[in-house]
């Protein structure tokens, strides 16, 4: 948890106030994001990848219907549009890799290791944007590391 805290601090992290409306959403999206990888790791071996596809329509579904309801429009540009296709597409790979991770071996360690998925935006944000990296989030990634050791033992 304090890996995950560290490296998603933003610019002004270390010094700027986290509204409690803010910290209730962070709490609620992690919540559900143990819940959805608690669920997905009890679909058992015998429901092949049927999941992770249940998963990308009922998700796209309720994106549509939210954008419906903001009257948000849906039009992307080329490039957007591909960007978003290739996001979907390795969402539903990482998806599919958890799935059989945990169907064959610990959900606690599987677990474990998908949770540290913000080290991995950051290392993007690193190397497609050149962004560079605080000594906080230096540290958080090696929290990061240290934490996917330990649960590997």
């Amino acid at each position: 948890m304090v890996a995950i805290a560290l490296v998603s601090l933003g610019e002004n992290g270390a010094s700027g106030r986290v509204s409690t409306r803010v910290l209730g959403t962070a709490l609620g999206a992690g919540l559900l994001f143990g819940v959805f990888f608690a669920l997905l790791g009890q679909a058992g071996e015998a429901a092949g990848m049927w999941p992770v596809l249940a998963v990308r329509v009922s998700s796209i579904a309720f994106g549509l219907a939210v954008a419906a309801r903001a009257g948000v429009g849906l039009r992307l540009g080329r490039p957007v549009l591909g960007w978003a296709a290739a996001a979907g597409l390795l969402d539903s790979a990482a998806n599919a890799f958890y799935l059989a991770a945990a169907a064959r071996g610990h959900l606690s360690i599987v677990a474990a290791i998908a949770s540290l998925y913000p080290a991995s935006t950051v290392l993007l944000a690193l190397g497609v944007d050149r962004e560079r990296l605080r000594p906080v989030q230096l540290a958080g990634l090696g929290f990061a590391a240290g934490a996917l050791l330990l649960a590997s033992i």
